[in-house]
Formats: structure tokens, C-alpha cells, sequence
């Protein structure tokens, strides 16, 4: 038997949709394959390495359920086993050169397998629509979730947010299932749904909601039939929990880790000042933010129209059910999130929004029959066609948009890296950059790069910007009215330049030109024997011998890391106030440096004074800098 004509559109559609959104995701997914990209992915790596360089089982944090690293886990060691048999070097996992030693396979890989999931989950979604409301609305839906910027970030991590999500859904359509025709098998089938969601992330169990709310809506008879749906809930419950039993053998990990993730939930709440109410208006706020005003009015509508079909004796009881399980896990979960913590975290919200999807999908196609019958003239293929079609590209324009600012790198980025790449020794460096939407952050070596951001080169003397290390500006200003200061900069030697310009594909953002002076440490730096002296927060140190007037210095600080003693932001020398800039941060000491200065004229010691007000328990450790310009 042939498909009816709409089915096969619906079908075609479909598979464009679906294979649009893996070329997005993976396109995603190339985005820095290796650790620097997201910190989060190093926690499902570790216990991958448990299992695929130790050669044990038992996982070394807790943080997320094993579904969280077996299946890369799988894919990894497939890849891995292929590199074996054909000895392609490309196909290897490992990289000892790498900082955590995974190659750009491993992590290609790893995320590809996020990918996947993230497309099923589209299609899932297209399912659900599709049994709730028609094929349009599940289409609708499908390309919805398909054109949330977050759904394609998670989908191109090496994280569970994505897997959770998918198994959400599909748990949830077993739900429907196990509530319209209650059988011991669908409701057990449910039950392995809530527990592979929960073995993927503990946020998982939310899904347990309308399964529980459908099962109290099913009509019962009298007698004692009428217990029958509690009965099969057991089934389900206890089908939940063998499973993730099953996947969780070491169950003392999973109970040492909970409290502790809990803990850090609170409180980074607290230290961002959260509270209950805050994280149901930051859940309202995420809606809108990647959903966009359209969509989300539309599931506003959509929400309206499902709380109307629970009420309504108009339709059946099949459909109240279904509208008031779909209603219970979005807001169910949503209490749920709010109630359990005061942080809220946009990834743990990510499995709504296949629901708000669907409701904006019913409510806009309903919106649309409604003007079809008024306006005979919207129901023409080619007026709904070219409709749709300008609708979809509106829709997807957020989503391309912000892949290609992830993955593209901006003229600020490769403007950031050749200033690392050419400054060695990277420790005691700065230079000045004309302040931009995003902060200039710079590091090599474990060493940061100062950047100090001002409005204009202008604001800063001349002098200073020629000890600086260098600068980081637009071009444009080298044609404008303050174009002779930018130019005399560049033109002093051995000042090297370089320019930073958008192309397609290969850098956005505006042109930029970066001038490096070429300064270079003439020796190590040579400690400092500080004599305290009796007024406060004031030293006296005694410099090496060999140093004349007119050269170039700088001090490099360090003190201990105390949370309770504020350290100084400044320091005078000699009467002269420059400031502190942090240049590296270990877990015991903070390293600072200053400014390059001049020794104006001869000396054997200098006075160093940091804030009167500042309570500095210990003597800081200072070391003398020296600078010159090789030609």
C-alpha cells in the first residue's frame, strides 16, 4: 500500500530537516577537538579512560549516570580497534602529545556520538508531535527543536545533556503507550525508559511525572480491577530501578556523589544570590532566549489550548489524558527544578523543550487552519509553501548564525593568538587594547597575558604605550583622525605588525591590527631582599649591582592565596604609583606584575609602598625584571 500523498511530503521533509541538522551539529562538533573547548567534558573523559586505558570498571567521579560515558566509550574503542587492525595512525584515540591524551579522533568521535542522539531526538520529537496532534505538527515541532541554538551546542558535547533529553522523550511516548493500553510489558517498557534517562543524568527522573499522573487518569473500574493501574506503576517503578541498578554496580559512588552535587548547586546559588523563585524565571527566561518571541508565544498558545483540552468534556478522555501529561512534566519538571535547587542550569532544562515544541507546533498549525477557512487563498500550495519556506529560514537563521560565530574564529581570537604565539617568555607581559564587546583574555604556558582595555590608544601617554608590549586595535584607526599616533607607533623599530581581517569562513568580526614592541628579558629575574620598614605596608629593597639610568624594569610580586586578605592593586616606587596586574594564579600563590618603568636616575635601592588600609599578614616575595629592545 502506497503512503497518501501527505505522508510523503511529510516524509521528504522530514529527511531534509534531519540531515540539514546533522551537517549543523557536526559542523558544531568540529568546533576545538580537544579539551580547551568545554570544561564539563573532561568528566565523562575520565572514566572513559577507566575503562579504555586502565582497563577497570569502576568510574572515578559521579557526576552524571553511566549512560554519560558508555556509549563514546563504545564508539572510541570501536575506532580504537580499527586503528589496531589497519594501523592508520589517523584512526588512533590517543595522543601523548595532547594535554589530557586524547587525539582529535577521540574527541571527533566522542561527539559524533552526541550528534546522533541529538538528531534521534528530533526525530522523536517529530514522533511525539506526530501522535499527539497530526504529521504537520510533528514536523513543525521537529524543525522547532532542530533550530534551538542549545539543542545544537549540547548535541555537539561530550556530555549526557543531549542523551537525556532524547530518552525524555522517547520515555514519554512509552508513557502514552503504557497509559492508552495498560499492559504489564508497556508499563515495565516505560519503567526501563525512566531508568536509562536517570542512568544518563539524575535529571532524568522527571520524566517519572506523567506516568504517574496518566496512570491516576485511567479509568478505573469497580472491584478490585480498579487497583490494576497501581499495581502495573509498581511494575514500573521496580523496572526503573533494576535498570539503573544494572547500569550502576558501584551504587556507594553514586550515593557519595549526590550529597556533593547537591552541595556545589547550593552553593554557587547562594554566591549568585539565587533563590526557589529565581530559577522559575530563569526557566521562563531560557524558554525565550533560544525558543525566540514567536515560538515561544506560540507555546504560550499552545500551553492555553492543551490546559483547555484537559478541561473540556468536548473531546475524549484519551485526549484530556494526554494533554494533562504533557502538561504535568513541563510544569512538573519545572517545580522540580526550582523547588531542588537555587541554581539554575540551562542544560538541565533542555529536555522541555521538546514539549514547548510541540505545543507552539499545534498551536501555530491550528493557527493556521483557523486562517485557511477565512482565507481561501492561504490554503494554495504555492501561498502556504512559500509561507513556510520564509518562516523555516527565519528560524533557522539564529541557529546558523551562532554556530558560525562558535566555530568561525573572530579577528579578536587569531588576533589573541598571535600575540601568545609571539611573546616568550610569556610570564610579566601586557599591552593595551581599545576595549571591545568581549574581553581580550590571553594565556600560554599557565602564564595569563595582561590586557588592559581602554577606549582609545589616545587616553594613554605615549611613553607607556612604548613599554607596553604592545597593542591591539581596529585598522580603520590608521586611516582616521588620530591616525598619526597608531602610525608612529607601528613605525618604531623593532615594533612588528600584523592585521586581522573578517573573510568568509575563516574570521568575523571587525579588522584589527596588532603592533608587538619587541621587548625581551635581558636576564632572569633576579630576586629581591625586602628591609620592612616602620611605617606600614612599606619596604626598602636593595637593587643588584650593574644597574644605570635609563633602564627598563618591571617587579614581579607574589603572595600567598588567602580568600580573608585582599590583595594590593597597586604599589608605589619611589614615590611613583603603577599598578598590579595578575598575571598567574596557583592554588597557594598569586603572582603579580607591574608596568614597565624607567630608572631616571642612578640609584642602589628603591621604596616600595602598597595600600595603607590593606591588612598584609606575610612579606611578599619581589623580583627585579630587567628589559631591553634588540634591534
Amino acid at each position: 500500500m502506497r503512503p497518501a500523498p501527505v505522508q510523503r511530503q511529510v516524509h521528504w521533509l522530514l529527511a531534509a530537516l534531519l540531515l540539514a541538522s546533522l551537517v549543523l551539529r557536526l559542523w558544531s562538533a568540529s568546533d576545538r577537538l580537544n579539551n580547551s573547548r568545554h570544561f564539563d567534558e573532561r568528566f565523562t573523559l575520565r572514566n572513559v579512560a577507566v575503562i579504555l586505558v586502565h582497563g577497570g570498571w569502576r568510574p572515578v567521579n559521579a557526576y552524571y549516570g553511566s549512560l554519560s560515558y558508555l556509549p563514546q566509550t563504545a564508539a572510541m574503542a570501536a575506532v580504537e580497534g580499527l586503528h589496531r587492525v589497519t594501523g592508520i595512525e589517523g584512526l588512533s584515540i590517543f595522543d601523548p602529545k595532547a594535554a589530557d591524551g586524547w587525539s582529535v579522533t577521540s574527541y571527533w568521535v566522542a561527539r559524533s556520538v552526541s550528534v546522533l542522539f541529538g538528531v534521534l531526538g528530533i526525530w522523536a520529537t517529530f514522533v511525539l508531535g506526530r501522535r499527539l496532534h497530526g504529521p504537520w505538527v510533528g514536523l513543525l515541532a521537529a524543525a522547532f527543536v532542530a533550530a534551538l541554538p542549545a539543542h545544537v551546542v549540547s548535541s555537539a558535547l561530550i556530555k549526557p545533556d543531549i542523551l537525556v533529553a532524547l530518552l525524555v522523550t522517547v520515555t514519554f511516548l512509552w508513557s502514552l503507550s503504557a497509559v492508552d493500553r495498560p499492559t504489564p510489558r508497556r508499563f515495565a517498557l516505560a519503567g526501563v525508559g525512566i531508568g536509562l534517562a536517570v542512568a544518563a543524568k539524575y535529571t532524568g527522573v522527571g520524566v517519572a511525572i506523567p506516568l504517574v499522573v496518566g496512570t491516576l487518569l485511567v479509568e478505573r473500574p469497580a472491584g478490585w480491577s480498579r487497583w490494576r493501574p497501581l499495581w502495573l506503576l509498581v511494575i514500573a517503578a521496580l523496572a526503573s530501578l533494576g535498570t539503573f541498578l544494572l547500569l550502576h554496580p558501584h551504587m556507594a559512588l553514586v550515593v557519595e556523589y549526590l550529597p556533593r552535587l547537591w552541595s556545589i548547586m547550593e552553593s554557587k546559588g547562594e554566591a549568585t544570590g539565587g533563590s526557589h523563585w529565581t530559577v522559575f524565571a530563569l526557566e521562563g527566561r531560557y524558554l525565550l532566549r533560544h525558543h525566540r518571541w514567536p515560538v515561544f508565544l506560540l507555546a504560550v498558545v499552545g500551553t492555553g489550548m492543551a490546559g483547555w483540552r484537559g478541561l473540556s468534556r468536548q473531546v475524549s478522555r484519551r485526549t484530556r489524558r494526554q494533554a494533562w501529561m504533557m502538561l504535568s512534566y513541563l510544569f512538573g519538571y519545572s517545580a522540580l527544578c526550582a523547588v531542588a535547587t537555587k541554581l539554575f542550569k540551562g542544560q538541565n532544562y533542555l529536555p522541555v523543550t521538546a514539549f514547548t515544541s510541540v505545543l507552539a507546533a499545534s498551536a501555530a498549525v491550528s493557527i493556521w487552519r483557523w486562517l485557511e477557512i477565512r482565507a481561501a487563498t492561504l490554503a494554495r500550495p504555492a501561498i502556504a509553501g512559500g509561507f513556510w519556506s520564509l518562516a523555516m529560514a527565519a528560524l533557522f537563521q539564529y541557529p546558523l548564525s551562532t554556530t558560525y560565530h562558535q566555530v568561525v574564529p573572530s579577528t579578536w581570537i587569531l588576533a589573541g593568538r598571535f600575540v601568545a604565539d609571539n611573546l616568550h617568555p610569556a610570564s610579566q607581559r601586557y599591552l593595551y587594547y581599545e576595549r571591545a564587546e568581549d574581553r581580550l583574555i590571553l594565556a600560554r604556558g599557565g602564564h595569563r597575558l595582561v590586557t588592559i582595555p581602554v577606549g582609545s590608544l589616545s587616553e594613554v601617554a605615549a611613553a607607556e604605550l612604548t613599554l607596553a608590549d604592545g597593542e591591539v586595535f581596529e585598522a580603520g584607526r590608521l586611516r582616521g583622525e588620530e591616525a598619526d599616533l597608531y602610525l608612529s607607533n607601528a613605525a618604531q623599530p623593532p615594533t612588528r605588525s600584523r592585521r586581522f581581517d573578517p573573510r568568509w569562513f575563516r574570521a568575523h568580526g571587525p579588522p584589527l591590527a596588532v603592533l608587538l614592541h619587541g621587548w625581551q628579558p635581558v636576564t632572569a629575574p633576579l630576586p629581591l631582599t625586602l628591609e620592612e620598614l616602620p611605617e606600614r605596608n612599606r619596604y626598602r629593597v636593595e637593587l643588584p649591582e650593574g644597574l644605570a639610568a635609563g633602564e627598563v624594569i618591571s617587579l614581579a610580586v607574589r603572595m600567598p592565596i588567602d580568600r580573608h586578605v585582599k590583595r594590593p592593586g597597586e604599589v608605589r616606587v619611589n614615590g611613583h604609583v603603577l599598578p598590579l596586574f595578575e598575571t598567574k594564579s596557583s592554588s597557594k600563590k598569586a603572582h603579580q606584575t607591574t608596568a614597565r618603568f624607567v630608572l631616571t636616575e642612578p640609584t642602589e635601592q628603591l621604596v616600595l609602598a602598597f595600600e595603607e588600609r590593606l591588612e598584609i599578614p606575610w612579606t611578599p616575595q619581589i623580583d627585579l625584571c630587567r628589559w631591553h629592545r634588540p634591534r
